[in-house]
């Protein structure tokens, strides 16, 4: 299918963290925006963010992404889709089915929305996991050809019993699958599927109360007093800056070849002591009395050798990606946070 490199891109979740920053790329490259909110304060807080954008930033309000044919109206008329919006949590407590069912209803909603309404849409980009993937339990390398059925089993045979992260894990893969059993059959527009690592880097979303929340109150107890040192040595999935996931995501809209395929967004591997080290910078957690990282390259690069590395060099080689180091990324993080701690 040919590039989407210009008209109106369709941009649901447009209000959280990685859609915020895929509204902005989109303007940045010129292209105008439908932005898909819930409620009208929200669609008002990407408006705020954005108030140079004029007509190029509009909105359709989906209040409920669940309901039959919620997508209907909001997909008529736009050249390209980048669907960010999921129902799924990390803390689902209950059967699987219950976290599972809603997260493929999600996409495959929107899937038939531009089959049957969306006749100008040329490609879809669906915004998973690197979860979908694998769960990351061993030092090995996962690419785009993995899929996380350890999960799947996983939920099958534990049912409620099964940990909140494996039932996340399981219902991204499935919902990925279903993504791509719809272009099983011919369609006039194709997809393609960004799978982020662990995302943080400037941040924008903030609870209610003004408190920080979402993947950047990981670092928040690191810029203040009571971590243990036994912490420093935890560690997660690769991480991936916030804004080379958006840029994957238009990339992956205007690049011809990136039709058809998967595309994991993940640079460095991610340990907690990475978090202390960057707050070392930052004298508000200094005089917090922060824990203090460990800087022996030792303790880092052995600490590494044991998780997965997933990925991320298609993304670079096919849509153009240059990671930032995560030195950058959660530096910028912090810079961001700091001031609400």
């Amino acid at each position: 299918m040919p590039a989407v490199n210009k008209g109106t891109i369709l941009v649901t979740g447009a209000s959280g963290f990685i859609g915020t920053h895929v509204v902005r790329v989109l303007l940045e490259h010129d292209l105008n925006v439908r932005a898909v909110a819930r409620t009208a304060e929200k669609t008002e807080h990407i408006r705020k963010m954005f108030p140079a954008a004029g007509d190029h930033l509009s909105f359709a309000l989906v209040p409920d992404m669940s309901a039959d044919g919620a997508y209907h109206e909001a997909v008529k008329g736009v050249d390209g889709v980048v669907h960010l919006a999921s129902p799924v949590t990390f803390s689902y407590v209950g059967e699987p089915s219950g976290i599972i069912g809603p997260a493929v209803a999600g996409v495959t909603a929107i899937l038939d929305s531009i089959a049957k309404f969306g006749p100008t849409v040329k490609r879809i980009v669906q915004v998973s996991s690197i979860a979908a993937t694998s769960l990351g339990l061993s030092p090995v390398t996962i690419t785009e050809a993995d899929w996380n059925d350890d999960a799947v089993n996983i939920c099958e045979a534990k049912g409620a019993k099964t940990d909140s992260f494996v039932q996340y894990s399981a219902s991204k893969a499935h919902a990925e699958r279903a993504f791509w059993q719809f272009f099983e059959n011919p369609h006039t527009f194709d997809g393609a599927t960004i799978l982020p690592g662990l995302t943080l880097g400037p941040y924008t979303q903030y609870t209610a109360d003004g408190r920080v929340g979402g993947t950047a109150s990981l670092v928040v107890p690191y810029l203040k007093k009571g971590v243990p040192e036994s912490s420093l040595s935890e560690t997660f999935f690769n991480l991936v800056d916030v804004r080379d996931v958006a840029d994957a995501c238009v990339a992956a809209l205007e690049t011809p070849a990136a039709g058809g395929e998967r595309f994991i967004v993940a640079g460095d591997k991610l340990v907690n002591n990475d978090y202390a080290l960057a707050a070392e910078g930052f004298p508000k957690a200094v005089a917090n009395g922060a824990t203090k990282g460990n800087h022996d390259a030792k303790f880092q690069s052995d600490i590494e050798a044991t998780v997965p590395n997933f990925d991320g060099s298609k993304a670079q080689k096919v849509l153009g990606i240059k990671y930032r180091s995560k030195a950058e990324t959660i530096h910028d993080t912090i810079a961001s946070v700091i001031d609400r701690i």
